[in-house]
């Protein structure tokens, strides 16, 4: 049986990601990144949490690229080993908002823009 997508703005993590389509989240394994209060390890999300922002999205000061708190060395090799492009992601919701991001998540059922 197919699972359908969740549509839900608070789905979006402050990197980027679609939690919605994840088979962690769906199944219960995951809470996603807003309600994970386990994942203080994330320097992006605490930032976000800090500055009062949905996303990195928000941010007027820096860009996801130069951002070292978005961008590093951990972050850098996920990207490679899974071909995604988290920055790409959030400038999408920049530009598009958070609605947007998830529509096009959802018709690509993916959690990230595919570099």
């Amino acid at each position: 049986m197919e699972t359908q997508s969740i549509i839900n703005p608070d789905l979006v993590a402050k990197c980027g990601l679609y939690c919605g389509n994840c088979g962690k989240l769906k199944s219960g394994k995951c809470a996603g990144c807003t309600e994970n209060t386990k994942a203080t390890w994330c320097k992006a999300r605490t930032c976000c949490i800090e500055n009062n922002y949905n996303t990195c999205a928000d941010c007027k000061t820096t860009n996801p690229r130069e951002c070292k708190k978005f961008s590093n060395f951990v972050s850098d090799i996920f990207s490679v080993v899974f071909r995604s492009d988290r920055p790409a992601s959030v400038e999408y919701i920049k530009q598009h908002g958070r609605e947007a991001f998830i529509q096009l998540m959802n018709e690509q059922n993916r959690m990230v823009i595919k570099k």
